[in-house]
Parts: structure tokens; C-alpha cells; sequence
């Protein structure tokens, strides 16, 4: 069982991270603004833990991004259109957050490399978004 509580602080200074999987950590609280600044990013993985609050709309800075991964945490409220600047992701995993609700944002119509996108056990509203049709590389939905 890997245990950390609380999101690493020291992460802030890692600005040439390339790949960041903290998943099954059993970590808590609201996931840090600061990600915003690890734009080198190419995968952020941050699943299977217990943050709350809001999604933070500094990871739609992290235009590198070709993976996130999100899901079973336990998110609140919208998911920030700021994740449609992500152009390059190819797959998202936004699934069991239970508390994100509304609508799919529609800056995700960006998002047409997406392959995969798994945002099942969320609490969204709303019809599927005409958009999703640009998504021609898509795999798994």
C-alpha cells in the first residue's frame, strides 16, 4: 500500500518532469494549483486517490499533455473549460469523481486527438456534444 496523505510540495520544482503518476496513494485535499507549472508534463496521472474541491483549470496550461488521468477521486463542480487547450491529449480518464456535474465543456471540441476518453460515474448533464464527431481518432468512449 503506498501512503503519502498530502500532495508532495517539492513537486513545484521539478519544472523538467516529464511523467508524474501519483496514482493509489490514498492522497487527500485539493490537488495544487502549481501543476500549472510543470509544463513539460506528458503524462499526469493522479487517480485512485481522495482529492476534492474543483478541478484545477491550471492543468488546461499544460499544452504537452498527451495523458490524464483523474478519475476515482472525488472532484466537485465543473470540469474547466481550460482542459480544451490541452490539443494534443490522446486520453483522458475523468471517470468516478461522482460530484462533477454540467455539461461537457465546449472548448473540449479542441480535443480532436482524443482516443480515449472515460468520464463514466460522474454526474454530468446534458446530451453528448455534437462535437464529439471531430473526434475521429477516437477508440474508446
Amino acid at each position: 500500500m503506498d501512503v503519502l496523505d498530502m500532495f508532495p510540495n517539492e513537486i513545484a520544482t521539478f519544472t523538467n518532469l516529464n511523467f508524474l503518476n501519483l496514482d493509489q496513494n490514498y492522497l487527500t485535499g485539493i490537488v495544487p494549483k502549481f501543476l500549472g507549472n510543470l509544463t513539460n508534463l506528458v503524462v499526469l496521472s493522479i487517480a485512485h486517490n481522495s482529492f476534492t474541491g474543483p478541478v484545477p483549470k491550471e492543468i488546461g496550461l499544460l499544452n504537452k499533455l498527451t495523458v490524464l488521468s483523474l478519475g476515482h477521486n472525488n472532484f466537485t463542480g465543473l470540469l474547466p473549460p481550460e482542459l480544451g487547450h490541452l490539443t494534443i491529449l490522446e486520453q483522458a480518464y475523468i471517470d468516478s469523481c461522482g460530484a462533477l456535474n454540467g455539461e461537457i465543456p465546449s472548448s473540449f471540441a479542441n480535443l480532436t486527438k482524443l482516443k480515449k476518453l472515460w468520464a463514466m460515474d460522474n454526474n454530468f448533464t446534458g446530451k453528448l456534444p455534437d462535437f464529439i464527431g471531430s473526434w475521429t481518432s477516437m477508440t474508446d468512449l
